[in-house]
């Protein structure tokens, strides 16, 4: 009977682990960060674009094509701020040279409409990189360390982690950002707080 009873489990768990889906592949990320990415001076968008646009275009086409839902939720974290670090990286070298982000804003009315343009794939659609942030991450995880994790290439945007977010490491990464932007950038005076933080 118990032998019954555990085939008939093992069967009704096959369909579900069919369905399910190991993390994306972020390597790519993490190497274009490794050697195009300084906190202290930012992006070398040149090279990036010279030697790695390519590297980069595959790597949101693939990312583009996971199915999030398979992904439990510290994966899908992780996913959505990889994706908008990816894609926001991504914007700029398409239109490199470019002074700042600020320049690809066509509206003269909406400030900043550059962020949102439906211009990142996911899930057969199209989404903008407000969407990523508001919706997907924001609404979505209800945790303020993202602030300190999310990237959209201003001087005044904490700097992005030299390497690609991950499910297993998530949390540890996040809190290891936040100590390391208020190390750099908060200091208490006669319980006054100072930030040296630049204006975007």
């Amino acid at each position: 009977m118990k032998r019954t009873l555990l085939a008939a489990a093992v069967l009704l768990l096959l369909p579900l682990a069919a369905h399910a889906q190991t993390e994306p592949d972020y390597s790519a990320w993490t190497q274009i960060l490794k050697t195009y990415y300084d906190p202290a001076r930012g992006m070398d968008y040149a090279g990036l674009k010279a030697r790695d646009a390519a590297t980069l275009q595959n790597l949101r086409q693939q990312l583009g094509r996971v199915n999030v839902a398979a992904l439990n939720p510290k994966q899908q974290l992780a996913y959505w701020i990889n994706v908008y670090n990816v894609n926001t990286a991504a914007t700029i070298v398409e239109a490199y040279p470019v002074d700042s982000i600020r320049d690809l804003s066509t509206d003269p009315i909406i400030r900043l409409n550059v962020f949102k343009k439906e211009r990142v794939q996911s899930e057969g659609t199209l989404i903008s990189l407000d969407t990523i942030e508001n919706e997907r991450i924001r609404d979505g995880f209800h945790d303020p360390r993202i602030h300190f994790a999310i990237n959209c290439a201003a001087k005044s945007c904490p700097p992005i982690r030299t390497e690609a977010y991950n499910g297993a490491n998530v949390d540890a990464q996040l809190d290891d950002q936040v100590r390391k932007f208020l190390a750099a950038h908060v200091r208490v005076r006669d319980g006054v707080v100072h930030t040296t933080v630049a204006a975007g």
